[in-house]
Parts: C-alpha cells; structure tokens; sequence
C-alpha cells in the first residue's frame, strides 16, 4: 500500500488507520512524506506498526513523481500489487480484500477500482464495473480514481507504465489511458463503495488548479479521440470536455461537444472501445447538459437528442413536445419568431 503525503497532519492518521485496520492484513505500507513542513511525519511516527515503512523526500517532487519511485520500490522488492492510497481518503476495511480477489481470481485484469462516497456531501460516486464499461467511460472521464485502485505489478513493469508528470493533476486519467487504449489491458472495478473521498481546499485541481485539471483533461482527450480517427482542435477538446465531465451550463460548449460526440458515434469500431457501452455513456452525457443548459438553440437541441441519446422514451417525449409548441405556433402566432417565442 503506498501514500504519498504533504502536509497532511490534520488528516493523514485516519487515512493511515483506515489501512490497518483492513481485513486483509499481509502488507506492507509504504509512506512518503514529499517535504511537509506541518507535522505530518511526527504524526506518521506516532503508528507503532512494523508493516509501516516511512520514507521522506530530499525535496518536493509532488504526488504522481513520488508515486513512480514507490512504484519502483514495490517492484523491485518483489512485491505483486500496488495499492494507492491519499493522505486524505478513507478506505473501508474490506477495500484490499476485495480488489486482490479479483485481481487473484482473474490474471488479465491489470488494475482493480472501486466506487466511492464523497465525504463533502456525501453522494455516491458509481464507478463502471466491467472492462468494456470502464474502457467507454474513460473516453468521458476518469473511470477509476487514483486512491481506490490496485494496480498488477508485474503489468507495469512489463510495459514500462507510470504516472506521466506532463499531465498533471491529470496524471491518472492519462496513464488509464494509455493502459486501456495504447496497451489494451483490463481493468474492473468492485462495484461497492469501498473508499471515501475527502474534499481538500488545497487540492492541486481544486480554486485555481480547476483551470490547469481542465486543460490538462483536455489534453488527454485529444490524445484519446486520435485512436478513434478523430482529430480534436484545443478548443474543440475544451468544449467536449466540459459537458463529459458534467460540469458546463452553457450552450457555448454544445457546438464543439455535438462535432466530437457524432464522429465517435459514427466510428463505430467495436475494436476500439464497446459500441454499445460508448453510446449508452454518451447518452447519459447529453441527458445530463440538457438538464442544466437552459439557453440552447433549439435546433441543436433537437440534433444532440435524435443523434446522441438512446434513450427512445427520452426521444419520443422531446419530439411530442416539440411538434405541440411547433403546432400551437403555427396556429396562433404564425407570424412571430419561433426562436424568439422559444
């Protein structure tokens, strides 16, 4: 189990306990302080466990470097898996026992995740469970958060994988990535809420780190969308990412969402990714942004449902809808702007 830590006193003894107290108890827990200058190695030392190996950094390299060089450590020592786990985050005490058993019971699959509770307002995050599911969702977002994954060893080793620093804060989304799409490998995830997940402030994408994790997202979807023949501007990737990630409210982003979206539709290559599980995600991502857009153009409206959802109940009901307002507006107000009134 491997932790990197910075300045995470007010946090980090929950996390650590979290982890020894697991059911699955035949581990080594390495822990990694990137330079705090609060109390947080004071706070490590205060565990007296001999499972706990506490390593501090001659300088600070940030999370996803340091990371790579306990990766490194674990390979070298011979050890199978790498369990990743935040200074901040809480892991339920089944977590380990769960992931290595499907890592156990099934060699192809080369990292194991797990849904999550967000500590914040504790809503439930469902991750996709199966590899085709995981492998659609990642062409949206990240399938797998960093903290609930256990990663096959022996997999990265053979293949040379880490964290690339390039992308940070993104770091994770880019390496699942490269697993799924470059390398073709496996993953799955638990399907039960294994871990929480703490909100922090100070969080490297969270206040003004939200502008740098959008642009480096974004980045890794147009790394993405190459392997499905589709070559995606900066701005373009900008506007697909915003509704992907559910987080836009303006018509400005449909335009280059809509382009994005039907080319990966229309690619339909079951060798890329399950045609069916990519339109079944993209559905939800549409049905999501029309939620909550609230000043989109009517046309392109009509064009995100009848060619991105699949939802035909969803469909049918926006087309009645639509032929009523078009009927009450011929009849009545023939001579107005149907936008206007719209």
């Amino acid at each position: 189990v491997c932790m990197p830590a910075y300045n995470a006193q007010k946090v980090i003894s929950r996390s650590i306990d979290s982890i020894l107290r697991q059911t699955f108890q035949n581990f080594t827990f390495v822990i990694t302080d990137d330079c705090s200058s609060d109390d947080t190695v004071d706070t490590i030392l205060g565990f007296n466990d001999p499972r706990i190996l506490l390593y501090q950094n001659a300088e600070n390299l940030g999370a996803a470097s340091t990371r790579n060089n306990m990766m490194r450590f674990c390979i070298e020592q011979g050890y199978k898996y790498m369990a990743v786990m935040d200074a901040d985050d809480y892991a339920y005490p089944r977590r380990l026992e769960k992931q290595i058993d499907i890592l156990e019971r099934d060699q192809t699959i080369a990292v194991c995740g797990s849904s999550m509770k967000i500590e914040r307002n504790n809503s439930i995050w469902r991750g996709p469970i199966s590899p085709a599911e995981i492998k659609a969702e990642c062409v949206f977002g990240n399938p797998i958060p960093t903290s609930t994954a256990t990663i096959r060893l022996r997999i990265m080793d053979l293949y040379n994988l880490e964290w690339d620093t390039n992308y940070v804060p993104c770091a994770d989304y880019h390496l699942w990535y490269v697993m799924f799409f470059e390398k073709k490998l496996r993953a799955r995830c638990t399907g039960d809420v294994d871990m929480i997940y703490t909100y922090s402030p100070e969080g490297i994408s969270r206040g003004s780190g939200i502008t740098r994790q959008e642009e480096k997202d974004s980045q890794v979807k147009q790394v993405l969308l190459k392997h499905f023949g589709i070559s995606a501007t900066e701005s373009e990737a900008y506007h697909f990412m915003r509704v992907a990630l559910s987080r836009s409210t303006s018509a400005a982003d449909a335009q280059g969402f809509f382009k994005l979206a039907s080319a990966l539709k229309k690619n339909n290559n079951d060798t890329v990714v399950d045609q069916t599980e990519l339109e079944r995600h993209l559905s939800i991502r549409v049905k999501n942004y029309l939620d909550k857009v609230t000043n989109l153009d009517d046309r392109l409206k009509d064009q995100l449902i009848q060619n991105l959802t699949t939802d035909s109940r969803y469909n049918r009901a926006e087309a009645i809808l639509r032929r009523v307002k078009e009927q009450f507006l011929d009849t009545y107000f023939p001579s107005l702007s149907y936008r206007l009134l719209c």
